[in-house]
């Protein structure tokens, strides 16, 4: 198993999995483009969210990422902090964890799926010439897994959900 930090062992994956499942979410973000010549950016994206900071350095020391800190909404609040993976720093801790998920498990195959699926940007060519360009296709590719992704992370009860919960 990739990892950048300390070897996960298997009760460790477990529960960054639960944790991932209650308190995290996965997908697809996009980025508009800035003007006419540039392709809209999709980047893989997990993020965990939580007043412990000590959830989000324990698995930071397995998956090393980003931790901010929330702007808290009142004094009442409790300060929140949040753990993020973006393009391939998410599909490590992705690969690692999607067996054991349960709730974002769906989630978590289709970024895994989108990555094998993308053809990647040449970061010689972007930097050169400035953001590549991709190819209508290949946007069209992108922007399927986006709105795929973006339906499965619907908030709220879905009537779909609200069926399978009662029978």
């Amino acid at each position: 198993m990739a990892t950048r930090g300390k070897q996960p062992k298997e009760t460790d994956l477990a529960y960054i999995a639960g944790i991932i499942d209650g308190e995290g979410t996965v997908g697809i973000y996009k980025k508009k483009p800035k003007n006419e010549y540039q392709s809209p950016g999709y980047r893989e994206r997990v993020a965990i969210s939580s007043s412990n900071l000590e959830v989000l350095n324990y698995i930071n020391k397995f998956f090393p990422g980003v931790i901010a800190k929330n702007t808290r909404y009142s004094s009442k609040h409790s300060p929140m902090f949040r753990l993020e993976y973006h393009v391939l720093r998410a599909i490590p801790i992705l690969e690692a964890v999607s067996k054991y998920m349960i709730i974002k498990k769906k989630q978590a195959e289709k970024v895994l799926a989108y990555r094998k699926a993308i053809t990647p940007i040449d970061p010689k060519k972007s930097k050169s010439f400035g953001p590549q360009r991709l190819s209508s296709k290949e946007i069209a590719l992108r922007e399927s897994y986006y709105q795929e992704l973006k339906k499965l992370n619907l908030r709220g009860v879905q009537p779909q959900r609200l069926i399978r919960a009662t029978t």
